[in-house]
């Protein structure tokens, strides 16, 4: 994958091949303002070429996003509310098929901490909910998934060190048994060196190892399987300006 960026930071293009380079699929994006108000797909599978356009209200937040055919045809709406202190409180999703539209209703506590999401169908039955929990200083400690039915689906427990690092996530299906561990190392700079993944039930496991350049940017991720295997491996290179090795920016 390639992309582009302004001089700002913001993404301008992302492109994306196959395996052997072929079958390009493009992403443009269009600013406004410092606003992202529209996106250009082309390549698509399956959907093909599009377009979604965003709209935001006097505050800036995203108060509705539509993506269409090259033809005009819809192929879904969203629209966004807020409450008083600015967080988003519903969604609601709309499209030609009544099967994939839905309203998402979130709500917060004190602290403005979303702790609980229900989903529901296009005509208002309940089709799923999700409950969270936080320590103190503001972490995800818990969070459980139901069925419309009220009945526990899954549940995602974190651990976090003294320095509110995350360290370890463990995931539970519904009869409380362990399906998914995931570990994180960090180096001295603060920055995550390896991740390990492991699913008892299929009895695999994997490592990720994290390396990043002089300047703190990513640099290779390597995966490796349980036997200690390279599984995969992605290079990330950076040019600044019109030509490659041109300066960083930042630098200056």
């Amino acid at each position: 994958a390639e992309w582009r960026f302004d001089d700002r930071g913001n993404i301008l293009e992302q492109i994306s091949y196959d395996r052997d380079g072929a079958a390009p699929r493009r992403v443009q994006y269009v600013y406004l303002s410092g606003l992202l108000v529209e996106t250009r797909n082309t390549g698509m599978p399956v959907v093909g070429d599009f377009r979604t356009s965003m709209r935001y209200d006097a505050e800036n937040r995203l108060v509705s996003s539509e993506s269409v055919r090259e033809d005009g045809s819809l192929i879904v709406r969203t629209a966004y509310r807020y409450g008083d202190r600015g967080e988003m409180t519903e969604l609601a999703t709309d499209s030609p098929d009544e099967a994939t539209s839905k309203r998402v209703s979130i709500a917060y506590d004190d602290r403005g901490r979303a702790v609980e999401t229900v989903v529901r169908d296009a005509r208002g039955a309940v089709a799923a909910s999700t409950r969270s929990s936080f320590d103190a200083a503001g972490n995800l400690l818990e969070q459980s998934s139901y069925a419309a039915s009220g009945a526990p689906l899954s549940t995602t427990r974190n651990t976090y060190d003294a320095e509110g690092r995350l360290v370890r996530t463990v995931a539970f299906n519904a009869a409380g048994e362990m399906v998914q561990m995931l570990a994180h190392i960090y180096d001295a700079e603060n920055r995550l060196a390896e991740s390990v993944s492991s699913n008892p039930p299929a009895r695999t496991s994997s490592k990720t190892v994290f390396e990043y350049d002089v300047r703190g940017l990513p640099a290779r991720v390597d995966t490796f399987d349980k036997l200690g295997r390279l599984a995969s491996s992605i290079t990330y290179r950076y040019e600044y300006g019109d030509k490659p090795g041109s300066p960083d920016p930042r630098k200056e």
